[in-house]
């Protein structure tokens, strides 16, 4: 007999919806969006601090921390479609 249960897909579906696709839906989102916030989407609190550590220490740039930081590099973002 097979268990009923959500699966880890449906999951990541429903915390992307919850937390990655809002950030410029709402106007905080999208004002914060204007003066160059990057969006963390549905990371952790902890990867992002990890993931700030590891491009500080790695990029000369800020720009490039802001580009990379919204980037799946190790799987600690949910690709988005």
């Amino acid at each position: 007999q097979e268990e009923k249960g959500t699966t880890e897909d449906e999951m990541a579906g429903w915390h992307r919806q919850l937390y990655g696709r809002e950030f410029e839906t709402y106007e905080a989102g999208s004002m914060l969006r204007q003066i160059g916030a990057a969006s963390g989407r549905d990371m952790t609190t902890e990867a992002a601090v990890a993931k700030l550590y590891y491009l500080f220490s790695t990029c000369s740039e800020t720009a490039a921390v802001k580009e990379l930081i919204e980037k799946d590099l190790r799987g600690e973002l949910t690709e988005l479609d």
